[in-house]
C-alpha cells in the first residue's frame, strides 16, 4: 500500500484544495467541510468535501463553469 493510499481521503482531498486555493477558508457545514474566500458571505463558497457511508464527496459550487477540456468532471 503507497503512502497515498495510506492517507485519509478527506484529509488528502483538504491538502489538495488548500494546497489549490491557499487563501481559502474552511466552514464546517452540512457535515463536512465548505471552502469559501469569504466566510461571511455564501456566495463565496466554491467546493466542499463530505464524508459518506461508503466513499467521500467532493463538490463544486458552479461546476458547469469549470474548464473541464478532458472530460473529467
Amino acid at each position: 500500500m503507497t503512502d497515498v493510499e495510506k492517507t485519509n481521503p478527506m484529509e488528502l482531498l483538504d491538502s489538495l484544495v488548500i494546497a489549490a486555493v491557499p487563501k481559502a477558508s474552511k466552514v464546517p457545514k452540512y457535515g463536512g467541510t465548505l471552502y469559501t474566500l469569504k466566510p461571511e458571505e455564501k456566495d463565496c463558497q466554491f467546493c466542499g468535501v463530505f464524508s459518506c457511508k461508503s466513499h467521500v464527496q467532493l463538490s463544486f459550487a458552479q461546476a458547469s463553469l469549470l474548464d473541464d477540456s478532458d472530460g473529467l468532471l
